[in-house]
């Protein structure tokens, strides 16, 4: 045992930031999905927004549809539970002025990878981010909702629009 807390972001009240990614045609008025997996396990996003989303936080939602974050919500009510699914009630969505598309993210893979490997990431449970790399580059997470770090918006100044509301 390190003494480090269960996830990168726990010391850092700054990292207010989600990325939900879904093809939802209702982006932004809840996180929502199920709780669990056909085998009975919990899903990595249940325990991430049971424990970790909190209240004002705010998410970027990347929608695979049009593929890229064009909109963004803040946390507006607290987590809730019903037989299958979860819920978190959010204000919202707001558009970006500009857009972050796949292609701009793919782009910027060296300078967000560097973020990421600076992060003070002490064991593999406590990731959660939204991107990973292969030797192709940048991909995103095959994930529901992901940590968003705060410094990703020293390449996405767009990114930061939130922050200043």
């Amino acid at each position: 045992m390190t003494g480090l807390p269960p996830y990168w972001w726990s010391r850092n009240a700054d990292e207010i930031l989600w990325l939900e990614i879904s093809d939802r045609e209702d982006f932004g008025t809840d996180l929502t999905h199920y709780v669990d997996r056909a085998d009975g396990s919990l899903m990595p996003s249940y325990r991430l927004a049971r424990d970790e989303v909190n209240l004002s936080d705010i998410v970027f939602h990347y929608d695979l549809a049009w593929d890229g974050i064009r909109s963004w919500s803040r946390v507006a009510g607290p987590f809730q539970e019903w037989d299958e699914a979860w819920e978190i009630e959010l204000d919202g969505p707001y558009r970006l002025q500009r857009a972050v598309t796949y292609k701009r993210l793919f782009e910027a893979g060296l300078p967000i990878e560097r973020i990421l490997k600076g992060l003070p990431i002490s064991r593999e449970e406590s990731r959660h981010l939204p991107f990973i790399f292969d030797s192709k580059g940048l991909r995103l997470a095959q994930t529901y909702l992901a940590k968003l770090p705060r410094r990703i918006t020293e390449i996405f100044p767009q990114l930061a629009e939130p922050l200043e509301k």
